[in-house]
């Protein structure tokens, strides 16, 4: 975990504080358990995507795509095709 933290504190300082082996952990069970790839949306600076990466590797799970989506600046209000799982439409 310690090769983690220092490849992710170069950048992402205030964030690698946060981070835990028990999160590592956790990413790994759920990857070995769950199919198909991983998306993060909204990735800012990509720290989260950056710790599940590493964690992958380390764990010899390299076969899992990771894509990052971010719009750079924020979403746009919501339209009437923008709606739910259950049809209801978002409003702002």
């Amino acid at each position: 975990m310690g090769l983690f933290l220092s490849k992710i504190a170069k950048q992402f300082e205030e964030d690698a504080k946060k981070l835990t082996g028990k999160l590592a952990k956790e990413i790994c069970h759920q990857r070995r358990h769950t199919q198909g790839d991983i998306i993060e949306c909204g990735v800012w600076r990509g720290g989260s995507a950056m710790l599940a990466a590493l964690t992958l590797i380390q764990n010899n799970q390299t076969h899992w795509k990771i894509y990052l989506y971010d719009t750079y600046e924020g979403m746009s209000e919501p339209i009437d095709k923008d709606i739910d799982i259950h049809g209801a439409t978002y409003r702002a």
